[in-house]
């Protein structure tokens, strides 16, 4: 597998705990004045240089920024004080709560651009009346009052230079540091038509008329104004695409009813205890995980899983922080507060996500950072060849400030992070949980899907279907020993013979010195005896054979023998169901043009009939968990991608491996650390919903980075004056207008992915 994927789930881990152990330590902080790609580059230089540091990530769509360090070498206050320094603002995020977590607010450019609109509305009245005959009070007339009518203009621009002064203190500040951003375009291409009205207001002071000295003022005016609305308009579009983040947070709710003996008492939810006992009634959301105590209800789960239709909860059941109980009154035990409930988990992964980086966005970061450089240097010389065609100053100076304010990196740096933001929130709300960015684009390009069998295309609920055992012993002997061997394992053959041995009301017997092989075999010592149960191939590498009489089923059964004191004894017929859905699946994934194959520990004979079923030929059985990676990576050295989907502890090794590892939400607790994709439900069709929203993601991905290009490739030029032999020609006014709407436009093709749902596969 790919380094990139592997320092991906990392980080996703490391995003998960915050403060990892010795002095490695990991800080996320929320950012003011995060404007575009420019921005994005010069923060996570700054940051690098400092010593300490060994990685830093910044996202654009939220405005924040994740800081691996060594704490031995460099404290929070320092990092904090840098970003300050730079003008973000920082505020840091609590350590492993994202309620402090805040979003792009767009109030602050509400108020801005309202007060530059004040500003321009009267100053374009004022500069451009004259040119439509438009009688102006005599005090202002230019033609009498020439030195009064430029004064006023300079008044009027006071106002809207009062509202985009980050423009030109935060424009500057990059320039000076060496990192120039669109603050510093902007604040460049004002700041050339306020110098060359000032010019000429002294010009105008000695007694030179407005026609030889003319003004910019409304240029600059203009400009800034419609930046402002532009950002404001960008910064609402930014925080829809948040709306599902929010949500997630606001599942959360803020009081619960707590039981106390006979009493009842409504109090903050995140005082709660594991332990603690909890009333929910109808219409309560829940605000912890924990187990049904009392009481029957159906609770509405589709933030959670994507599941539409209420599930009923009895005596027993496991229930999640975030749903809603419908009907009926339960009284539940607390099991997981706070960060360790599963719906914090899904937001720490989510927001985890958003701070990992797509390849595909390295590259466009790396040709951003150099982008605002390469925009100054094509002013310098759209300005020198106007100036060699004999251009008038004026017209010069019109085309300098036209490719200044028109150029928009911030398209480019919001084409990825905008898009990945709306894909991770919407997968998530739908039961997809995506732990690292990267992810989906591997998922989007993976040609090879690899299941295991048992939990995966398989229900996971195998149930004992046979026994034959040897002579002088009885079927309730065998499956004592083997269901005592098996009582603390939680795989599903395991639950198969231990709810065997309760149906036929057998009483286990203790088992000491348990040793599991994975994929193998497990044993353990009962009453003195060495009790061991594996499958058909380590029984043929242990050289134990089996009585002549005893008869290998042919059918698709899992087998499980007992060996007693090295001594064959029983064998265990088992059987799975397979997934409504699976055969839909592979009909669907054979659609998008990838190879579906089974990666199986299982005997030959039960995989052959499960690939017969579903119609796939590539397929493997009795398959090691280290033959399972080997089989993966034996696909990677061919060039092609894989993405394998597992539940259970024996297949971490080959959720690690593969490109893409996703794990059904029923897995063991070592698959889901180690995969990077979650299903919510144990549902191939959520699988097929992950498969759908990677290659939509990536797609839109690419049509927001094909219009971000091919704006500022069409665009610039334009503004330039390439095309002004033919007569077309772009103000600056128009140019400041194209730029605004380029960034809003990638923010709202990114909206689409909000209307993702799991496809119908049937």
């Amino acid at each position: 597998m790919s380094s990139i994927i592997l320092e991906s789930k990392q980080d996703i881990q490391d995003t998960k705990e915050f403060a990892a152990k010795d002095s490695k330590a990991f800080a996320q902080y929320q950012l003011q004045n995060v404007r575009c790609a420019g921005c994005v580059r010069s923060i996570e230089n700054a940051l690098k240089e400092l010593s300490g540091v060994e990685n830093a990530e910044v996202n654009l769509a939220l405005s924040n920024c994740r800081v691996e360090y060594d704490s031995d070498r460099l404290s929070n206050n320092e990092i904090q004080n840098l970003l300050s320094q730079k003008g973000y603002s920082p505020q840091r995020l609590q350590s492993s709560n994202f309620s402090s977590l805040s979003f792009p607010d767009s109030s602050q450019e509400s108020c801005n651009w309202k007060w530059a609109l004040v500003g321009t509305l009267p100053l374009l009245v004022l500069a451009m009346g004259p040119m439509v005959n438009l009688q102006l009070p005599a005090f202002l007339d230019p033609s009498e009052s020439p030195t009064a009518y430029v004064l006023a203009q300079w008044m009027l621009i006071l106002p809207i230079l009062w509202a985009g002064w980050d423009f030109y203190r935060n424009g500057f500040r990059s320039l000076l540091g060496g990192n120039p951003d669109m603050d510093t375009l902007v604040a460049l291409g004002t700041g050339s038509a306020l110098l060359w009205s000032f010019v000429s207001f002294t010009s105008i002071l000695q007694g030179t008329s407005l026609s030889d000295a003319p003004l910019y003022l409304e240029t600059a005016g203009v400009i800034i104004t419609m930046i402002l609305i532009g950002r404001y308009l960008e910064g609402k579009s930014r925080n829809k695409a948040t709306i599902a983040i929010r949500e997630l947070w606001l599942l959360q709710p803020s009081k619960a009813w707590l039981v106390q003996g006979e009493i009842e008492r409504e109090v903050p939810s995140e005082i709660l205890v594991k332990g603690d006992l909890i009333r929910l009634r109808p219409g309560d959301r829940v605000p912890a995980d924990g187990l049904v105590k009392d009481g029957y209800s159906s609770l509405d789960e589709s933030m959670m899983t994507g599941e539409s239709f209420p599930i009923e909860k009895s005596i027993g059941d496991f229930i999640q922080a975030g749903t809603i109980n419908q009907q009926g009154t339960l009284l539940v035990e607390v099991q997981k507060v706070g960060p360790d409930t599963a719906l914090q988990q899904i937001i720490q992964n989510v927001i985890g996500a958003q701070n990992d980086k797509i390849p595909i966005a390295r590259l466009v970061d790396q040709f951003s950072g150099h982008f605002v450089k390469f925009v100054l240097l094509i002013a310098l010389l759209t300005g020198g060849t106007w100036y060699s065609l004999g251009a008038s100053w004026p017209q010069i100076l019109e085309h300098i400030i036209a490719v200044l304010v028109i150029a928009c990196p911030c398209a480019l740096g919001l084409a990825t992070p905008v898009a990945i933001l709306v894909a991770t929130t919407t997968g998530a709300r739908n039961g997809v949980l995506m732990r690292n960015a990267s992810s989906l684009e591997w998922a989007a390009k993976a040609k090879i899907i690899a299941l295991d069998k048992t939990g995966t295309l398989t229900y996971g609920k195998p149930q004992l279907h046979k026994m034959q055992t040897a002579p002088n012993i009885t079927e309730s002997e065998v499956l004592t020993l083997a269901a005592s061997v098996e009582n603390s394992s939680e795989h599903p053959l395991a639950q198969a013979i231990i709810n065997a041995a309760k149906q036929r009301s057998l009483v286990l017997l203790k088992a000491e010195e348990f040793l599991a092989i994975s994929g193998l075999s497990v044993q353990a010592k009962v009453q003195n005896q060495l009790i061991q149960l594996g499958s058909e191939k380590w029984l043929k590498e242990s050289g134990l054979n089996v009585p002549e009489n005893i008869k290998i089923p042919d059918q698709a059964s899992t087998l499980v023998h007992v060996v007693r004191d090295g001594c064959w004894i029983g064998l265990l017929e088992c059987q799975d169901e397979l997934r409504t859905e699976s055969k839909s699946f592979v009909k669907f994934a054979k659609r998008q043009g990838r190879e579906i194959a089974i990666l199986s520990g299982d005997r030959s004979k039960a995989v052959h009939s499960t690939a017969l079923k579903l119609g796939v030929t590539n397929w493997e059985a009795g398959l090691s968990p280290l033959e399972k990676a080997t089989k993966i990576q034996q696909w990677q050295d061919q060039k092609q991608l894989v993405l394998f989907v597992g539940d259970g502890m024996n297949d971490a090794l080959s959720l690690t491996n593969a490109d893409v590892g996703v794990t059904l939400r029923s897995g063991t607790g070592l698959a889901l650390e180690t995969s990077d994709a979650v299903l919510m439900k144990n549902d191939l069709r959520h699988l097929a919903g992950l498969l759908l929203l990677s290659r939509e993601t990536i797609k839109n991905i690419k049509q927001n980075l094909f219009w971000a290009f091919g704006y500022n490739i069409f665009s610039i030029p334009l503004a330039a004056g390439a095309f002004s032999a033919w007569g077309i020609n772009l103000n600056p006014e128009w140019a400041a207008l194209a730029m605004a709407l380029s960034s809003i436009s990638v923010v709202s093709n990114a909206q689409r992915l909000k209307s993702f749902k799991i496809p119908k596969i049937d």
